[in-house]
């Protein structure tokens, strides 16, 4: 029962006055009847306790019944009285507390949190204050809330104190900032990540899944909302399998999987660990999913790179033989010379179209690589007409060995042998439909005639574009200069680069 020591000076009404009438006829009815053990006096400052018949028994009664730990203590901080819930929580009986200082029986970190609380509870005079504290107990980490608050019992200053456990909800709060963390890792994370409970069902996924599947996937069966094959297995091995697993405890990585309805990632990297949260219980498993569609790619196209460097390495070796033996010089030193002009030809093509990552070569990129060696490309003895034309590489090879034994040639007896000669190149459009018309043309240089033999250069100018009907060249020695058209078969010849 709870009453003041004062009254307000004023009634504030009739009715006001009644009631307060009423509220002290009923005291003084149950301390006559025996129906109270107990008067708090609430002071301006404090509060005091009137034990009434059974004397202490009662408020120790009343303590008992409390769900938490508590304890009357007197002006040094000894117990008078704790009940049997904080008796169990310190791990000694009452009478072993009795008298003792309570604060000498908590670790020190938590004796003086304590210590500054009584502190703060007399500082306030009125009013409880309160901290949380932490304490091991049975091998694990629990919080309470402990709170303070002044207390006169009888003649004796003294405090309440109280420890309320909290380790249920501290918990519950540390699992929700989990979980709140969690699902914002899965929905940050780029690759797709589904997590599905104790019985296999989806139970979240991110934004990444959908690539994968777009329908309703949360409640249903992993195994059924996301349609897998597993490559290379039998029929013992599934998706359900694999989730199954890794609800029992078993970690599944790095599984090659396809998907045959996905919208757009279809072959998979499949991985699966199991959920464990702080219990250390399997509350499910957690799968990610990673699209392997562009690294598949990138397998595919360095496996058709290197299928086709393999095959570019053969042709190549193939004519650089077909070179080596159809080079005629007479002696050793026109052979070297001869034959090193004609593999640096052919490097000096390769270089430019990988330059161009071997996709096209510009043609007139090609002539003038071919001239810069003798004359600048710029002279105004040079002279190039039409359209840019654009080679794919086999034809850019074959026309890179003709430039060579043309320019060579020209060098050598030819418009570029004397100071005046002038040679015109000249791309021109199609006449049949089957190929790109080029020529080159020599003049102002010295007079020129058919050469008796035919050395292997007018060959390779005569042969080197015939893989296709469509191909070929036709020289000819006119005494202004020589003359040559070269026909490059349409299909080597870059879409929309020729007219």
């Amino acid at each position: 029962m709870t009453t003041s020591d004062s009254m307000p000076r004023t009634p504030h009404s009739h009715q006001e006055l009644l009631r307060r009438l009423e509220e002290a006829e009923e005291t003084i009815r149950a301390i006559r009847e025996g129906e109270i053990d107990a008067l708090v006096i609430r002071k301006t400052m404090d509060e005091e306790i009137f034990t009434l018949q059974g004397g202490e028994h009662s408020y120790r009664a009343f303590m008992e019944t409390m769900g938490h730990g508590a304890a009357a203590l007197g002006a040094k901080g000894e117990v008078l009285y704790a009940n049997a819930v904080l008796t169990t929580l310190i791990e000694k009986p009452l009478s072993r507390l009795q008298g003792q200082l309570l604060l000498d029986h908590f670790e020190a970190p938590v004796s003086l949190q304590l210590k500054t609380l009584l502190s703060e509870a007399e500082r306030s005079g009125s009013g409880a204050s309160s901290c949380e504290i932490s304490l091991v107990r049975g091998g694990e980490l629990r919080h309470y809330l402990a709170s303070a608050e002044p207390l006169q019992i009888g003649v004796v200053d003294g405090w309440a104190l109280t420890l309320t456990d909290l380790t249920d909800r501290v918990r519950a709060q540390e699992s929700m900032a989990a979980e709140g963390a969690a699902r914002a890792i899965i929905a940050s994370a780029n690759e797709a990540v589904v997590v599905c409970d104790a019985a296999g069902r989806i139970t979240h996924v991110n934004a990444a899944v959908l690539a994968i599947e777009d329908g309703a996937l949360i409640g249903q069966p992993f195994h059924e909302a996301i349609r897998l094959e597993i490559k290379d297995a039998i029929g013992l091995v599934s998706a359900e399998e694999l989730v199954r697993m890794a609800i029992a405890g078993t970690e599944v990585k790095s599984v090659e999987a396809h998907a045959p309805h996905a919208p757009h990632a279809k072959t998979l990297l499949i991985s699966a660990a199991p959920l464990s949260p702080t219990s250390g219980t399997n509350k499910g498993c957690v799968i990610t999913l990673v699209d392997l569609s562009q690294r598949k790619s990138a397998e595919e196209r360095q496996q058709f790179l290197m299928a086709e460097l393999d095959h570019r390495v053969k042709n190549i070796l193939t004519l650089v033989m077909a070179i080596l033996h159809q080079t005629d010089d007479a002696d050793i030193k026109s052979f070297k010379t001869t034959f090193a002009g004609r593999i640096q030809a052919l490097a000096a093509t390769h270089n430019l179209l990988a330059t161009n990552s071997w996709a096209t070569l510009p043609l007139d990129e090609l002539f003038k690589a071919e001239l810069a060696p003798y004359i600048a490309p710029s002279s105004d003895r040079i002279e190039i007409i039409g359209h840019r034309l654009e080679l794919k590489p086999r034809s850019a090879v074959a026309v890179g060995l003709i430039l060579h034994e043309l320019v060579s040639n020209a060098v050598k007896y030819g418009a570029l042998s004397t100071p005046n000669g002038r040679i015109v190149f000249a791309v021109k459009h199609s006449v049949d439909g089957k190929s790109a018309q080029v020529e080159w043309r020599e003049t102002d240089g010295p007079s020129v005639s058919s050469p008796l033999r035919k050395g292997f250069g007018r060959t390779v100018i005569a042969n080197s574009l015939k893989y296709s009907p469509g191909g070929g060249a036709d020289l000819e020695f006119l005494e202004s200069g020589v003359r040559c058209v070269l026909r490059i078969p349409s299909e080597d010849i870059a879409e929309g680069s020729a007219s």
